[in-house]
């Protein structure tokens, strides 16, 4: 498999020097996954799904409704939340769907949990990681039980990069869902082997 096609993999000749090569990828990309959300819209049929709407050309799947948390960093509704987590695996079995059906890579994502709160900085972003762990395991899980999915579980939970932020960002409490570029992606991979690896060693 590779990146979806139109990807051209970084900046393009006399596209100026406005965006940087990064920049330009996620450009590059966004573009070339519109057709893939046309095509997971049509899987997933005219009534979609209620509280999640795709925005692949922007690299992001929008949620109409949050993720809500106790102060522990548990689910404040267990039923709703694991249904939310439903709705993403949904969507994303059906943009992996089209993906792997054009031969190209599934989707890879990152889970980003913001934390509103006046503790300091470091615990807050510890709070933030949780709540992003807890969330991108069980839309992991889901995705794993989904009938379009074809992928193992560790295959399925390698798709997810989870990531607390320490209430800087002017985002109040949230998690939001983001797509990674090709080149974010192979990152992410490269540092979860690593991560492996010396967790194997220590052993």
């Amino acid at each position: 498999g590779g990146p979806a096609e139109g990807y051209t993999g970084g900046a393009r000749a006399g596209s100026g020097a406005a965006l940087s090569p990064e920049e330009q990828e996620r450009v590059d990309y966004g573009r070339a996954l519109r057709s893939v959300q046309e095509a997971a819209e049509r899987r997933l049929g005219p009534a979609g799904l209620p509280d999640i709407s795709l925005d692949l050309p922007n690299l992001a799947l929008s949620l109409r409704r949050q993720f809500g948390f106790s102060e522990n960093s548990e689910y404040a509704d267990g039923a709703a939340e694991l249904d939310l987590c439903g709705q993403v695996a949904a969507a994303l079995a059906a943009c992996n769907a089209v993906l792997r059906d054009r031969g190209e890579d599934p989707l890879h994502i990152a889970v980003d949990g913001h934390t509103w709160h006046r503790q300091p900085r470091e615990e807050v972003r510890e709070r933030s990681r949780r709540r992003a762990d807890r969330v991108a395991r069980d839309i992991a899980a889901a995705l794993h039980r989904h009938p379009d999915n074809w992928l193992s579980g560790p295959e399925v939970a390698a798709l997810f990069a989870a990531a607390g932020h320490g209430g800087d960002h002017g985002k109040g409490s949230q998690v939001e869902l983001r797509v990674l570029t090709p080149s974010e992606a192979r990152a992410h991979r490269r540092a979860a082997e690593a991560a492996a690896a010396a967790a194997e060693r220590a052993e």
